[in-house]
């Protein structure tokens, strides 16, 4: 007696369910892939924003706190730290003074930060350049486009030095010192020791007749944004304010954006 074996198929309806199914978990991994690389991109955004943020305020603040340094036997130093007015740094020209809005570079109009302070032993500008002892290391902080890196904005230091009577190295395009900044600006606190502080833009301090009182604090605010884009824009971008400055034409260009801000006292200056 033979004995037959019926072995039976998937019926065409059994198919279709699991080619939905299989469909659903494809549909599902890749959704969940996309979450994961978008979530990714935006952490590292945030992660180049903070570093460069911190970096180009911690490198300026840094020479900032370095200027305004007393010559041996001498009360106060003949050159102001913050230098606002040709007369007050040799060779200087107008083009390079501590400024409200001189450069469009970026989003909005950015200010730019003239600064010198003398150096008791060699060390470096900060294109790196040496400079001897006894001299004023100068530093002109400003943004500019830098096409060695495509960067439409891009943070900028031209440095140089002087003797109290002849300038050298100063007035050129500089160094970049970081490619992702969108908007510089800087306020005056002014006033004297024991005094209410009063922050003026470098306009209205330039503006006050000489003897002015003197910088206490500079305040530095500046935009930066990351590299690369790390998504859709979801909305329209909102509006930034830098210290005085509110930047509205922030582009929905998918790049991550903070402001930073820092305060640095001239401890020298009181």
């Amino acid at each position: 007696m033979k004995r037959f074996s019926h072995s039976r198929g998937f019926t065409m309806i059994e198919l279709m369910i699991s080619l939905v199914l299989g469909l659903l978990v494809a549909a599902a991994a890749t959704q969940l892939l996309l979450t994961n690389a978008t979530s990714f991109s935006q952490q590292r955004g945030i992660s180049d924003v903070q570093d460069n943020g911190r970096f180009a305020l911690d490198f300026i603040s840094r020479d900032v706190r370095s200027a305004g340094i007393r010559p041996d036997g001498a009360f106060i130093n003949p050159f102001l730290a913050v230098v606002v007015d040709a007369a007050e740094m040799p060779g200087a020209s107008a083009d390079w003074l501590t400024a409200n809005g001189v450069s469009t570079t970026g989003l909005g109009s950015s200010d730019q930060l003239l600064i010198q302070r003398l150096t008791l032993e060699d060390t470096v500008d900060c294109e790196g350049n040496a400079v001897t002892a006894g001299n004023y290391v100068v530093s002109r902080y400003f943004l500019r486009a830098d096409a060695g890196t495509n960067a439409e904005s891009a943070l900028a230091c031209d440095g140089g030095w002087h003797d109290q009577s002849a300038l050298s190295n100063v007035g050129d395009a500089g160094v970049v010192l970081l490619g992702s900044v969108e908007n510089m600006q800087v306020l005056l606190g002014t006033g004297r020791a024991g005094y209410p502080m009063r922050y003026l833009r470098p306009d209205e301090y330039a503006l006050i007749a000489p003897p002015r009182p003197p910088v206490l604090v500079v305040r530095l605010g500046a935009m930066v944004s990351s590299v690369d884009r790390s998504g859709p824009q979801m909305g329209d971008a909102p509006d930034l304010n830098v210290l005085d400055q509110l930047v509205d034409d922030v582009p929905g260009d998918g790049r991550i954006r903070r402001v930073f801000v820092t305060s640095i006292a001239l401890r020298n200056e009181l």
